[in-house]
Parts: C-alpha cells; structure tokens; sequence
C-alpha cells in the first residue's frame, strides 16, 4: 500500500435487528457516545444501517454523516414497485450512503453482478455514496482465491463507475468467511 492516508469508516449494519424499543435505547446510547466521545470525521467517518423501518428514526436523532441504508432497489425513480426503496427515494429523504453488495444479499437474495451493478450506477446517479461489499468464502480463502475472488469484485462494478465517480465508492471488506465464524480478519488482510 501506498503511503497514502485512509480514513477508516465503521458502519454498523443493524440486519434484521432490533425491534422498536430495543432501536430506540441503541440510538439513543450511540448518540450519547457520539456526543461524550467527538470524533472529527477527517478521523474516522462513523455510520449506522438500520433496518428499513427504522431508517427515519435513526435519520432524526443523528448526524448526516451516520446515516446509511442497509440496500436499495435495482429500480431507479418511482413507480409500481411494491416493497422497493430506490436511490432517488433514498436521497430524498435525507440519506447519503448505501450499502451495496453485502454477502448476504448475494448469497440470499442472488444479487448478480449484474443487479449489484444496476445498484451502484442508480446510487451514484442518485449522488448517494456507495458502501462497495467485497470479500471471498472460507472456501475461495483456503484454495488461494482471496485476493482473486476480492479484485474481481471490485472489476465487476468498474463498467459502471466513471473515473470521477470513484470518489463516491467505499470499498468494505467483509471477509465472508469471519461472519459468526468466532474467526476475525487481521489487518494484513485487509491491507
């Protein structure tokens, strides 16, 4: 790596947790430590991805800065698409990150490159900054194929990043393989 300074993001990705009262007393205590412990976001840029539901709530009581969705629609705009969230409708209402290709959306949900790429183009069409999950199995790690697996990733959304878009791209590694494993990623494999 070069000598040059990145800034680490910690996003908390909430899933499909908590329930109301329990997300309520979560933000209300991260506020608190946001507020006891200031962080210059030169430093450190911190977010939080809540579930759908809780996206406005979370939005009121925080800083801009700390808002991400936890996904978005394939489908850019508005229209007859029940159940999706789009980036123009994540923008407007005040979001300005999005989490896009986390292992569990393509492992689950199948997000192709291809859906994950019409993703990131609608995000950064919408202006909104995109979270980049990347990150290779336990099987892909133990076979070799982990920076293979990883820089593939990354080449899979080039097609729709323009060169003065990347600036708009963090790129997240999630080592799949460290998911509920007990198992954690150093930082030389991150690096």
């Amino acid at each position: 790596m070069s000598g040059s300074a990145i800034t680490p993001w910690v996003v908390g990705n909430w899933k499909m947790n908590p329930m109301r009262a329990d997300a309520k007393q979560l933000v209300q205590e991260l506020k608190q430590l946001l507020q006891d412990h200031v962080i210059d976001e030169s430093q450190c840029h911190i977010g939080v991805a809540p579930i759908s539901l809780a996206l406005s709530n979370v939005q009121a009581q925080l800083s801009a800065g700390n808002r991400t969705a936890q996904d978005l629609s394939r489908i850019a705009g508005t229209g007859a698409y029940t159940g999706e969230i789009s980036a123009e409708l994540l923008k407007d209402s005040g979001i300005d990150f999005v989490l896009v290709g986390h292992s569990e959306r393509r492992e689950i949900f199948g997000d192709s490159p291809a859906i994950v790429n019409e993703k990131v183009k609608n995000a950064i069409d919408a202006e909104l900054t995109v979270i980049y999950c990347v990150g290779e199995s336990l099987e892909q790690r133990e076979n070799g194929q982990a920076e293979q697996t990883v820089l593939q990733q990354i080449c899979d959304i080039a097609s729709v990043v323009q060169a003065d878009q990347w600036e708009r791209v963090v790129v997240a590694y999630e080592p799949i393989w460290a998911i509920g494993t007990g198992k954690t990623a150093s930082p030389a494999d991150a690096q």
